[in-house]
């Protein structure tokens, strides 16, 4: 019988992890699906290691749904991570209540008001 230990799979993940920061990266400097700004992929990769550990506090159960929070992030904020530490976001993103679909619908309505979009 194969037997795979913890520390392989913690290996597995953290490559898992990486490739994915990278196609997040990918897609926000391409504009994919449409079009978000014109931040430098420095900036791109700095704010994606930044945002990729919440989702695991937000509770974000898919890659799906945090390539959504930064497609928000990056479309109605600017990039701008430190907006979403304020209190109204926070409230809706740590709602233990919520599907990791609804949170972001309401994080995507409170973004558009918002609207900080500037580069």
């Amino acid at each position: 019988m194969l037997r795979i230990r913890k520390e392989q799979l913690e290996a597995f993940t953290v490559v898992r992890i990486a490739a994915f920061k990278s196609r997040l990266v990918q897609c926000v400097v391409r504009g994919e699906p449409t079009p978000i700004g014109s931040a430098s992929p420095e900036y791109v990769k700095r704010v994606v290691e930044c945002s990729v550990p919440l989702d695991e506090a937000y509770r974000l159960a898919s890659e799906r749904h945090t390539a959504r929070f930064m497609v928000i992030l990056f479309r109605h904020l600017a990039g701008k991570i430190e907006l979403v530490s304020a209190e109204e976001p926070q409230k809706i993103l740590r709602n233990p209540y919520l599907t990791p679909a609804e949170k972001l619908d309401r994080f995507e309505e409170w973004a558009k008001r918002r609207g900080v979009w500037q580069w």
